[in-house]
């Protein structure tokens, strides 16, 4: 088995042997969402797992989906949606399949959070480079354009708790190994960024602040790119620009026809 695939074998009955006292650690139970007031609200999807999870508080306000959406609307005067989609046992051959059919679409900002228990379990670097890979292709792909993703970091294991001691310092060694391939592949995709936290992973608000200032200056850039392309060229007058939206109308041919879901659904989301 060798050195390695004997730790892998240690590494996986002390996970499973901590899996009673893990379930035990309070994590949120509410609805997977958080919000902040405030006009032309910012969508935020939080993925995976780690510092997404939100162990030790019970509502998602308290954890990191409420602390980043405060830090946002601070940011930005505008309001923060943020909805979370986290599993707490995710493995990096599972993220793949988990995001798909997400309506990655939806979203201004995705931040990504994997990696704690292939940590744990000392998943093969040349695995984990494949199917981080493929994560990042299919958020790419079916993101909107101009939408940024945010790769975290693996946090170290300690943070939990119920993870310490020796076998703690060799997750935590693996972890930096995976954050290594992590930031390489970040690095090849313009709009994908890696952000190692440098904050207490159980410290929310902490997190929270240094998302905001990591993604605020390209949040605005897009916002600012949008308000730009609903005023219109400089100088079109408001008329000018009435014409061409009435125009823009005139050619879909939905003026005065019968009811269609499928375009009622369309205008409920864009409202």
């Amino acid at each position: 088995m060798g050195i390695f695939g004997g730790r892998k074998a240690t590494m996986a009955r002390w996970v499973a042997s901590k899996r009673s006292i893990v379930e035990q650690i309070p994590r949120p139970t509410d609805y997977p969402q958080a919000h902040t007031d405030g006009p032309d609200a910012d969508r935020v999807l939080i993925f995976g797992s780690g510092v997404a999870v939100g162990w030790g508080t019970t509502s998602y306000a308290e954890a990191l989906p409420g602390r980043l959406a405060a830090a946002l609307s601070d940011l930005t005067t505008r309001g923060t949606d943020v909805d979370v989609i986290v599993k707490p046992d995710l493995t990096i051959a599972q993220a793949r399949n988990t995001i798909v059919g997400s309506k990655l679409w939806r979203f201004d900002v995705i931040v990504l959070s994997v990696g704690r228990l292939d940590a744990l379990l000392l998943t093969d670097p040349d695995d984990w480079r494949v199917h981080l890979a493929a994560l990042l292709a299919e958020v790419e792909h079916t993101a909107a354009e101009g939408t940024r993703i945010l790769l975290l970091g693996i946090d170290p294991v300690g943070s939990i708790a119920a993870f310490d001691g020796p076998k703690a310092a060799w997750a935590d060694a693996h972890a930096a190994v995976l954050n290594a391939i992590s930031e390489e592949l970040c690095a090849a995709v313009p709009t994908v960024s890696f952000v190692r936290l440098a904050s207490d992973p159980t410290d929310y608000t902490a997190v929270g602040l240094e998302i905001g200032d990591a993604i605020i200056d390209d949040l605005n850039a897009a916002r600012n790119e949008l308000n730009a392309a609903v005023r219109g060229p400089a100088g079109q007058d408001a008329a000018e620009r009435e014409r061409e939206r009435q125009a823009g109308v005139d050619s879909v041919g939905i003026l005065d026809t019968p009811d269609d879901d499928r375009y009622d659904r369309i205008v409920t989301m864009a409202r």
